[in-house]
């Protein structure tokens, strides 16, 4: 089975190699690494290439690379340019910044995948939150263990624990470019509410997420909520969109909804 991984960035800055460095040492060998730069101008290409220079000069059987460097309109266009490059059976993306947990995590993946002989579309495994100003780390909750819609109305899947099948992908038309944030919460939606598509979870760490990318920056928390609540309303209807919208019902809802599965797994 082959894993197509893709790395995303514009001007990342030093923050790329550790990412470069964590995908080249895995010890999986059939990976296909996809790195697609917007034209950065910071020195990343120059990080890149010091990074990889570092792993295929000595590993034998380092993962496959293949490099874009031009302009794009934006980070979902970025992806869906990873999407038309990768040969993977599955597709994770991995921003830049982010790395993946340890040198196996995809072998052990790839494990579980098989033993499920790869009946699902989608499989997610779960992430660990960094700050990158403190290194603090922070176990995130796996609310979607056991995914249903309406789990998926309060929470998205970890977009950096998630193997994509390329097919499916390629069914729904790659990620919406004309959001700017939430694509990647559209598309999961989009595959379990309309499009029926099978989830399963894997009980394994897959990679640290770091805090300060553009979906945590709370100058973008208005941006994030009105696109969020269009997708909520495309597939939920208008009056969930409604209740979405009341952020102090959506806060306790949650806050019920927890209580319940709580009650739920001590029974």
């Amino acid at each position: 089975m082959k894993i197509s991984i893709i790395t995303v960035c514009k001007n990342p800055g030093e923050s790329i190699k550790r990412t470069v460095e964590s995908v080249l040492s895995q010890t999986y060998k059939d990976i296909e690494y996809i790195i697609v730069d917007g034209a950065s101008t910071d020195g990343t290409v120059e990080g890149i290439r010091d990074a990889v220079h570092t792993y295929t000069g000595e590993h034998a059987g380092s993962p496959l690379l293949k490099f874009v460097s031009e302009p794009d309109t934006g980070i979902y266009n970025a992806m869906n340019k990873g999407i038309i490059l990768a040969t993977g059976d599955y597709l994770l993306f991995l921003n830049a910044g982010d790395y993946l947990v340890d040198g196996d995590v995809i072998s052990k993946v790839v494990e579980n995948i098989d033993k499920d002989g790869g009946s699902c579309d989608i499989y997610f495994g779960d992430i660990i939150s960094e700050d990158p100003a403190t290194m603090a780390r922070y176990q995130v909750p796996n609310r979607l263990k056991n995914i249903n819609s309406l789990k998926l109305f309060f929470w998205t899947v970890p977009h950096a624990a998630a193997f994509i099948k390329k097919d499916a992908l390629t069914k729904v038309g790659g990620y919406d470019e004309s959001f700017k944030i939430s694509a990647d919460y559209d598309f999961f939606v989009k595959a379990f509410v309309a499009q029926k598509m099978k989830f399963n979870h894997i009980s394994l760490n897959v990679s640290i997420f770091q805090t300060d990318g553009i979906s945590s920056d709370p100058r973008n928390s208005k941006l994030l909520k009105n696109e969020n609540l269009w997708i909520i309303k495309k597939y939920y209807g208008t009056f969930p969109a409604f209740i979405y919208n009341i952020a102090p019902v959506l806060v306790a809802l949650r806050f019920v909804y927890k209580v319940r599965l709580k009650l739920e797994k001590d029974r």
